[in-house]
């Protein structure tokens, strides 16, 4: 079919199933979005004010359904300010298609000076993706495009870069589209002698804990890790980034500061698509006797610091549902009563210890329907939330990545509201990221994307959020109690309409001992069993 490379790439991501992308028009890839804009709305195109917060667009996108997210930007300096975003998919293993444009094919690398040039951009772009690939003639396009989506739903989910330089996207050529069929991947499938080895272990366990990262997840493999978890009756601790992996509110569900005390305590441990590190770099700490297992689609993820005792390299829902076979059932150990209401009542004592964060984040609780998705910053109450915020329902909350980087929560959650329309989606702010990426309130309210943007302002004498928002035409709210937010956020979520929920909370203390470990005591309180009791 005689087309333009522009044409055959739109042809080809609806093809694949994309539906939706976000992006910064730029005139090197005009050809493509002149493409999407003759599909009639087939193909969905949401122009963000950056490309920053294009990407993490494409990033929430994409952790909150498991589909692919997409993202287009121009050449040069326009993919230097995605790689934020494109850094946050990579820590969070996060299947992005990063559609990048690029100089002339016949400039490429000619160092010129030229506008948008940028030395060795494909060299950029690999150090974060799992597969670069650049096009040089239209009739590759298809193609590429098809391998990139193996690749995004293959192994490990990682972000995907095709550079398409704007004479391929113009030329016109007779080019034939692939059909995908039901190619879904490749997922990495467990090995027998692997799952065995980790099955005796598990079998063997008197006290054993499943750790369960962000993986469990991505890998829809949320049923699977329950499954075993209740026939072994082993608790399940999530990582920072993993709550959700269970519900929040099962009797073996734990968060990530009480897996602290559950780590020592066990004789073995499986950690599944997890990282199984500190934010320090260092391994998670365990007993000096406890025997450890890891299942990871990414064999990277066995090696030093870490020193597991068995490793199953495979997809974590495939490998879960082979050890939950292997184990069988294995009900009625348990762990003693009094152990788990000790590890309980520490996680209390550590969490009072924030100060006020605790009724902020209570609040919110209260105010998020079960389905809907709270995304997260680092900060005084996003650190918090991991522990404190139980979460119902998988793909519900979605973490800062392991990147650090800041004032990403808004655009991550403006992809994940086109993701999941019909859920309530949530962005904690703090005061000083607020500022980074404001100007994505005009893209939420330019489209009518309903997310609500809850800041939590420690300095009530600098910006005028209130006031930030009417600007953009969004509807503000202030909440100076838990329960004026509690209020605020629901009234916020039925609107159905960006809106903006700002607490002025003055100074907060540091929740620093929430997500790394420190050595002072705190003083006891009283504290009510937990759900184990």
């Amino acid at each position: 079919m005689r087309m333009t490379g522009g044409q055959a790439l739109v042809a080809q991501l609806l093809a694949e199933g994309v539906r939706d992308l976000a992006g910064v028009p730029h005139d090197l890839v005009g050809p493509a979005t002149e493409a999407i804009a003759r599909t009639g709305g087939a193909l969905r195109f949401y122009a963000a004010r950056h490309e920053q917060a294009a990407a993490r667009m494409a990033d929430g996108y994409a952790r909150a359904s498991g589909r692919i997210g997409v993202c287009l930007v121009g050449p040069g300096a326009g993919v230097l300010d995605a790689l934020s975003g494109l850094a946050s998919a990579h820590s969070r293993s996060t299947p992005v298609l990063l559609l990048a444009g690029q100089t002339p094919s016949h400039l490429l690398g000619a160092g010129l000076g030229l506008p948008h040039e940028l030395p060795d951009q494909s060299g950029v772009l690999a150090a974060l993706t799992t597969h670069c690939a650049l096009a040089r003639r239209p009739e590759q396009v298809p193609a590429m495009v098809r391998t990139a989506v193996r690749a995004l739903r293959s192994g490990r989910p990682r972000p995907v870069a095709l550079e398409l330089p704007p004479d391929v996207l113009a030329a016109e050529a007779d080019i034939r589209l692939l059909d995908p069929g039901l190619d879904t991947g490749c997922p990495v499938r467990p090995d027998a002698g692997e799952i065995e080895a980790a099955a005796k272990l598990l079998r063997g366990a008197r006290r054993p804990v499943l750790y369960a990262g962000w993986g469990v997840q991505a890998a829809d493999a949320d049923a699977e890790l329950l499954a075993l978890a209740e026939s072994l009756g082993a608790p399940v601790v999530t990582s920072l980034g993993g709550p959700g992996a269970i519900p929040g509110d099962h009797p073996l569900a734990f968060p990530h500061l009480a897996g602290r005390q559950l780590l020592r305590a066990a004789d073995v441990v499986l950690a599944v698509g997890a990282r199984f590190l500190e934010t320090t770099g260092e391994p998670n700490r365990i007993g000096a006797h406890t025997r450890l297992v890891l299942l990871n689609a990414d064999e990277h993820d066995f090696g030093p610091p870490r020193e597991p005792d068995v490793t199953v390299h495979a997809d974590a829902r495939l490998g879960l549902a082979a050890l939950a076979e292997a184990v069988g059932q294995v009900r009625g150990r348990g762990w003693p009563v009094s152990t788990v209401d000790r590890i309980w009542a520490w996680t209390a004592r550590e969490l009072t210890a924030c100060g006020p964060q605790l009724g902020w984040v209570s609040a919110l609780r209260k105010a998020i329907p079960a389905d809907g998705v709270l995304v997260d910053e680092v900060g005084p109450i996003g650190c918090v939330v991991p522990s404190a915020y139980p979460v119902l329902e998988p793909r519900t909350f979605l973490a800062a990545g392991q990147d650090g980087g800041l004032g990403g929560a808004f655009a991550t959650a403006l992809g994940a509201r086109l993701a999941q329309p019909d859920r309530p989606v949530v962005a904690l702010l703090g005061d000083g990221v607020s500022a980074w990426n404001p100007q994505e309130l005009a893209t939420a309210k330019r489209y009518r994307i309903g997310v609500v943007a809850v800041v939590f302002n420690e300095n009530p004498a600098g910006v005028d959020f209130l006031g930030l928002a009417k600007a953009f035409g969004v509807r503000g709210f202030r909440a100076s109690d838990p329960d004026a937010l509690c209020a605020a956020v629901a009234q916020a979520v039925n609107l159905g309409e960006p809106a903006l929920v700002e607490v002025p909370t003055g100074p907060m203390p540091s929740p620093g001992h929430l997500v790394r470990e420190r050595r002072s005591p705190r003083p006891a309180v009283s504290v009510r069993r937990g759900p184990f009791g």
